[in-house]
């Protein structure tokens, strides 16, 4: 083949690749996992997928497309492969539910946003309730 009509051939090929890279797997079947997530994590995560892409839901979807993410294909809500966390990203907010054996996950929240390095002077809504034994958390970021 004549290197002229390969170059067309490899560009189609890698921009194929980058496009089915941007977005994460998707089920109709996905849910949350099995193992409570600590605050930390989550506020590590939080910082990672919603602060860092701050008004920008098509750059949170991005970086959930490299974290170990799958997407409910019926409801568009991103479920944690391993923890019990998610990720919805609609109505134009970025917000995040997490299951914690932790009493108290706002601190251990705040220390895992922190400890990304990402600095932002952002507003969230946070939510903590009781789950059982355990706490439901919910975080929005709020512009």
């Amino acid at each position: 083949m004549p290197m002229r009509k390969l170059k067309p051939t490899i560009a189609a090929l890698g921009c194929a690749l980058l496009a089915a890279c941007a977005a994460p797997p998707s089920s109709p079947n996905a849910g949350p996992g099995p193992v409570p997530a600590g605050g930390a994590a989550a506020g590590a995560l939080f910082s990672q997928v919603c602060v860092a892409n701050a008004g920008n839901l098509s750059g949170a979807a991005s970086t959930l497309a490299t974290l170990p993410f799958t997407q409910n294909a019926n409801t568009g809500t991103y479920y944690h492969n391993r923890l019990n966390l998610s990720f919805n990203l609609a109505r134009g907010e970025c917000s995040l539910v997490f299951i914690s054996d932790d009493p108290t996950p706002a601190m251990e929240f705040q220390a895992g946003a922190e400890a990304t390095g990402i600095n932002a002077d952002v507003r969230a809504d946070f939510t903590v309730r009781a789950y059982g034994d355990q706490t439901i958390t919910n975080v929005r970021l709020t512009q």
